[in-house]
């Protein structure tokens, strides 16, 4: 993948285009810990809506919490300066998880998460979770060639979909 990936966008709230520009993002710097902070509250908030579980973590991690998490690689999807998305994953050996994905809800369902998706390496095996109920996010992982591999109950009655891609 080249440094910078663009994507042409048809806004929502007007027929102008928006030029969409995917980069590695630093959570150790103070003011993208806060954007990802406000971005997960905001997503992770309408996912525990749908899912009806309150207890995922990224609703109540501080801006120290996510500055702490420079282990793994991140990627912001930007409007200009502004990140409106965002992914994180792990790799180990030939093996990705994505931890995280996140579209702040203003910009929900324009292709900002499919396109972050698509930004994770592709090599050997890629795994992800997402809440069972979350139909939105299971369809973006089965469109993009994820296969589900199960179900994990994280509380009772909450579940979590397990899905793995091989590339």
């Amino acid at each position: 993948m080249r440094a910078f990936d663009f994507l042409r966008v048809g806004s929502i709230r007007s027929q102008v285009e928006l030029v969409v520009m995917l980069r590695t993002i630093d959570p150790k710097v103070l003011e993208v810990a806060l954007r990802i902070v406000e971005i997960q509250r905001a997503a992770y908030a309408i996912e525990a809506d749908l899912i009806g579980f309150g207890g995922i973590p990224q609703l109540v991690e501080t801006e120290g919490e996510v500055r702490e998490l420079g282990q793994m690689t991140w990627m912001g999807a930007f409007l200009d300066d502004l990140l409106v998305g965002l992914v994180a994953w792990e790799k180990n050996g030939d093996k990705v998880e994505i931890d995280r994905l996140a579209v702040d809800p203003a910009f929900a369902r324009q292709g900002f998460g499919r396109r972050l998706v698509q930004a994770v390496p592709s090599s050997g095996t890629t795994i992800v979770s997402t809440g069972e109920e979350n139909h939105p996010a299971v369809s973006l992982y089965l469109s993009e060639g994820f296969e589900r591999t199960g179900s994990l109950e994280v509380a009772p009655t909450v579940m979590v979909a397990q899905f793995r891609r091989s590339n």
